[in-house]
């Protein structure tokens, strides 16, 4: 079969490049960290949800990170971005 001849654009230059940059790092001994957090919003029921969910995603994108679905872990995300740790728990057992 014979290639077609194209030129390749400067953004899969750019993403090679980074990706063998990644490998001589790993080859070095860094490690590779991947960032993440759950962030969740509560509104009042007679606001509208979906405009502040499109800030949330905005505010995401804004800071450089990717939103992700957490899709079957609605429950905990809400959870763990909400409840502060500690919150409402007493000091002494008794």
């Amino acid at each position: 079969m014979r290639r077609l001849a194209r030129s390749r654009r400067a953004k899969d230059r750019q993403s090679v490049g980074k990706l063998h940059d990644r490998d001589e790092k790993l080859e070095m001994g860094r490690s590779l960290v991947k960032v993440s957090s759950a962030v969740s919003i509560t509104v009042p029921a007679a606001w509208n949800v979906q405009d502040f969910g499109r800030r949330l995603d905005a505010s995401i994108r804004i800071s450089g990170f990717t939103p992700l679905a957490l899709d079957g872990a609605h429950d905990a995300a809400f959870a763990v971005s909400t409840i502060p740790l500690g919150a409402g728990l007493p000091r002494k057992r008794r």
